[in-house]
């Protein structure tokens, strides 16, 4: 199956694990870390590829969009790092004012 630009957005609106658990490989048109999923996970994982239209462009028109999904990707990889440290998760909220601080 291909991939198209806008899988990351989609597997992230999902609210799956991309960047930490799954890897987008666009090269070779590939999605790993699946095994590594819950298996309610899979199954979401699943409904996101078989919906997935390859030839939507990427979100980089809409700067909004873009933000957004980074913004996902950060507070992700932070409450990651906080589960290790065994700190508590903070909120989308939190994250924002914290780098409005910066």
């Amino acid at each position: 199956m291909a991939i198209g630009p806008n899988i990351g957005m989609e597997l992230l609106t999902a609210g799956l694990p991309v960047g930490s658990v799954l890897i987008i490989d666009f090269v070779n048109g590939v999605v790993n870390g699946r095994e590594k999923l819950t298996p309610a996970q899979q199954i979401k994982f699943d409904q996101v590829l078989a919906a997935h239209d390859p030839t939507i462009p990427a979100p980089q028109d809409d700067p909004n969009k873009m933000n957004n999904l980074l913004l996902k990707v950060i507070l992700n990889h932070e409450n990651r790092i906080r589960a290790l440290e065994g700190k508590p998760a903070i909120t989308r909220a939190q994250l924002i004012t914290a780098l409005k601080a910066l």
